[in-house]
């Protein structure tokens, strides 16, 4: 849903994605929301006709009159009793989702694919504590009664908790986002869901692989992977997989949608063009969108000739197979997901180096941080560094600053070293005019 008016002193008007228009505003008495849907057809002429009653609720509202006098009267929706949360959850994913019915990509989406897929998988957690109560008939305590069975549920141990306190908050999040359409339609009166704090991955609080660490890791890697229906994907792939996320720090999701067409091999220039879930191994369309920074991004590798003489075999291996569509795939051709080398590769070669827990851990996706953090600390431009990461440079010091590492055991020492060497030479050139004007 797409707004295309300005709110106007507590009124606004919205396209739906029907086509159609609805006015909408607060009653003043029972701070209600109050809706309007114009049954006619978007057009330049309907437009403007929205715009005007939107002018007219607004009049209304501040001469103290009521604004459903100019739709004749007050009509709601019958109040949906029965309808179970299961029911609605369905309802309010399927509404926000990205995809239209025959499941091709609505251009310019509210949500991400990426996003509402892991939506989707989050809900269950919903539906299989609460989706048999009635939605209407919620409480604040039956959520709360959800949130401790979902922290007391163990994995195959019995010792270690199934679902972190992020995620747990993550689902109390989605709870208050899906009940909020039915607070604003005036059905509930208030949201019975707690409202959460934005989630913040914690992914940046881990500890950077070191670039010696990397290198043994890529070198552990198997000769190949048997996947469950026979296909494999070679060891060269893998490497040349881990090695460009390693030397680049592109996003997980950016480097399982690149395509050989993606590639300039004479410029040595990748072109990011395009994001995928990292949940969508095997599909070919579906969960293709744009990458996260939106315009999308080119990566010069002639800093790193090596990265384009990896490509460059790879691109031939797969020629030779008559598989030339995405640069990373099985046998049968078919693209593969971080979540898959997470799973199948990513961690068991992690636990044959040895590596302390806390580097053991970690998910594959701190080979981007990796990059950021090793670059910064040898020095380099940190414009450059942003413009490889897709990051704005400011956002880029907030989050590498205390893992870049320095020379300087002692702040402030690199500054007083510069001065005194400043003076130094000062001191020589006075020393050296005071001798030649003595002589």
């Amino acid at each position: 849903m797409k707004k295309k008016a300005v709110k106007l002193r507590g009124s606004y008007a919205e396209l739906l994605p029907s086509g159609l228009h609805r006015i909408r505003w607060r009653d003043t008495t029972t701070k209600q929301l109050c809706t309007v849907t114009v049954s006619e057809p978007d057009s330049p002429e309907t437009r403007a006709k929205v715009a005007r009653l939107v002018n007219l609720v607004a009049a209304y509202r501040r001469d103290g009159r009521d604004p459903w006098q100019l739709f004749g009267g007050k009509e709601r929706e019958p109040c949906k009793l029965g309808l179970s949360f299961k029911d609605h959850l369905e309802r309010w994913q399927a509404r926000r989702s990205p995809f239209t019915a025959d499941g091709q990509l609505i251009k310019d989406a509210r949500v991400r694919p990426t996003t509402w897929l892991h939506d989707e998988s989050t809900l269950k957690h919903l539906v299989d504590g609460m989706g048999h109560l009635d939605v209407f008939a919620l409480k604040r305590s039956d959520f709360e009664d959800l949130v401790v069975v979902l922290q007391n549920k163990k994995r195959a141990d019995g010792k270690t908790p199934l679902l972190s306190g992020t995620t747990i908050a993550k689902i109390t999040a989605l709870a208050h986002a899906a009940l909020q359409s039915l607070v604003e339609d005036g059905d509930l009166p208030r949201n019975p869901a707690p409202k959460t704090k934005a989630i913040k991955s914690d992914s940046l609080d881990r500890r950077p692989l070191e670039p010696e660490t990397i290198t043994k890791f890529i070198e552990a890697l198997p000769a190949s992977i048997t996947l469950e229906d026979g296909a494999t994907i070679s060891g060269a792939m893998l490497r040349a997989h881990y090695q460009l996320w390693s030397r680049t720090g592109m996003r997980s999701n950016e480097i399982g949608a690149l395509q050989y067409g993606d590639l300039d091999l004479d410029r040595q220039v990748i072109h990011v063009r395009r994001g995928r879930s990292p949940r969508s191994y095997g599909q070919e369309q579906g969960l293709i969108a744009k990458p996260k920074n939106k315009k999308g991004r080119d990566l010069d590798c002639g800093f790193d000739p090596e990265i384009f003489r990896i490509l460059e075999r790879l691109r031939r291996e797969s020629l030779a197979a008559g598989r030339p569509t995405w640069l990373f795939h099985d046998s049968n051709g078919r693209p593969v997901s971080e979540e898959l080398l997470h799973k199948r590769c990513w961690r068991p070669t992690m636990r044959l180096l040895g590596l302390p827990e806390e580097d053991e851990r970690q998910g594959s996706y701190i080979l981007r941080h990796s990059f950021a953090c090793s670059a910064l600390s040898a020095g380099e431009d940190p414009g450059w560094v942003a413009s490889f990461l897709g990051h704005d440079e400011s956002v880029l010091w907030a989050r590498y600053r205390k893992y870049i590492k320095t020379n300087r055991s002692t702040p402030g020492a690199a500054f007083a070293a510069r001065m005194r060497q400043a003076l130094t030479q000062k001191t020589e050139t006075l020393h050296r005019c005071s001798m030649e004007r003595s002589v």
